[in-house]
């Protein structure tokens, strides 16, 4: 079965229960579905996912945790930019974005912009209150996870996650 899958960067286990709390506040205003918090490095392959697993455990192996600077909190494009953290781009994510993507780039284009999406999906009328959100300047991430990600929110399943060399 050939499910549309993605490779996600994932936050540390606190920066992670932070980003939570927000992503389901702001989902349940817009009645929304819930997702896990993530950097999508490429997205929506169609093709079957199992020979990248020991390709992705290779690479990230010797991996140290990723620090992103928050640059803003923006709205944007519905549905996949309701509500989204932009970050600053730095050496080691791009880095890791190339090394996981290069064997992904000949089945489909994929332009890298990091982000962390908090909502999903169609926006109220009236704005979300997202100028106040208490949220640190850094956010921390620590793993990267194989995701099959179906056109359903709420169908989305990790594959595999690979956690970096943590010490």
């Amino acid at each position: 079965m050939n499910l549309p899958w993605s490779v996600w960067l994932l936050p540390k286990l606190d920066d992670q229960l932070r980003l939570k709390i927000l992503i389901q506040k702001f989902n349940l205003r817009n009645s929304g579905s819930y997702f896990d918090p993530h950097v999508t490095l490429f997205g929506r392959v169609s093709t079957e996912p199992e020979s990248f697993l020991s390709f992705i455990s290779e690479e990230i192996k010797d991996q140290e945790i990723i620090t992103l600077n928050r640059k803003s909190i923006k709205r944007g494009r519905t549905p996949w930019k309701t509500l989204y953290i932009e970050f600053e781009e730095n050496r080691f994510l791009n880095q890791l974005q190339k090394q996981i993507t290069e064997p992904l780039k000949e089945l489909r284009e994929y332009a890298f912009k990091p982000h962390l999406s908090l909502a999903y999906g169609q926006a109220y009328n009236e704005k979300y209150n997202y100028r106040h959100i208490s949220l640190d300047k850094k956010i921390e991430f620590s793993s990267v996870a194989l995701v099959y990600v179906p056109d359903k929110i709420q169908d989305w399943n990790i594959i595999k996650e690979f956690k970096f060399n943590v010490n």
